[in-house]
């Protein structure tokens, strides 16, 4: 987009033109974000002639890395696309340092799944897991990676050790200024692997109240159910619990 915006940061800002939110360039340029979510090409699937995407890339460029994502991105580019989503390939980063097509990223971590069993010592310790609990009973979804609680003190440990262990953020840290002003956001977890977040500070919820993030009607939800489920398989009295009310206690 050509509209003018301002914007006083060395980084991008979100911001209102017109009647639109839209991003707001360091150059003070709006900007409409048009990307891939997974710009990376690093399948292993075979097609009817016995080849990979990936093999195929790897026959072209090299490799489906350094040599693969700058072309790629120069392609995607001419189709009118202007940034990469999470889960893009590494080398598609403009924090890379032979990158020489650059473009806005959103830099996105996978806590969650890996801080049930503390996976490289980034946390103080193992999350729990809120399905641990759960019986034949529950009859609710049931994510192969487990469902994090949010309020175990190990949990935002282990997303703090992310922030500084992890070669996606240590990269960015360590980029020249003018490199990490393509950052547009950070974008964390997996949805398959990340349940319960709800509403924030920022609007009235109906019924009001709800406004913890980590979602604390659901969270009484979701932990009572499962202490439901082992309640009646013992045949003992079912509390009740309400919106408002400690699930821990009730």
């Amino acid at each position: 987009m050509s509209t003018p915006c301002t914007n006083n940061n060395t980084s991008f800002i979100i911001t209102k033109v017109a009647n639109n939110m839209v991003f707001c360039s360091p150059a003070g340029h709006a900007m409409f974000a048009r990307g891939f979510y997974v710009f990376d090409d690093n399948t292993s699937k075979t097609d009817e002639s016995g080849g990979s995407s990936a093999s195929y890339s790897t026959a072209k460029y090299g490799n489906t890395t350094s040599s693969w994502a700058p072309p790629q991105l120069t392609r995607i580019k001419n189709w009118g696309f202007n940034m990469v989503g999470p889960f893009s390939n590494a080398y598609a980063r403009p924090v890379w340092s032979g990158q020489t097509v650059k473009v806005p990223f959103i830099l996105f971590e996978n806590s969650s799944s890996y801080s049930l069993t503390n996976n490289q010592g980034w946390g103080k310790g193992p999350v729990k897991d809120f399905l641990h609990m759960a019986t034949a009973t529950w009859k609710g979804y049931r994510p192969g990676c487990g469902i994090a609680d949010y309020r175990d003190p190990n949990w935002a440990a282990y997303v703090a050790g992310t922030m500084v262990n992890d070669y996606v953020t240590v990269q960015t840290a360590n980029a020249s200024a003018s490199d990490k002003g393509y950052l547009l956001g950070v974008s964390f977890d997996d949805s398959d692997c990340l349940h319960g977040f709800g509403a924030g500070p920022d609007f009235a919820t109906q019924p009001s109240g709800n406004n913890d993030f980590r979602l604390a009607t659901w969270q009484c939800s979701f932990r009572r159910q499962p202490m439901r489920a082992l309640r009646r398989s013992r045949s003992t009295p079912t509390a009740t619990c309400t919106s408002g009310n400690n699930c821990m206690t009730c």
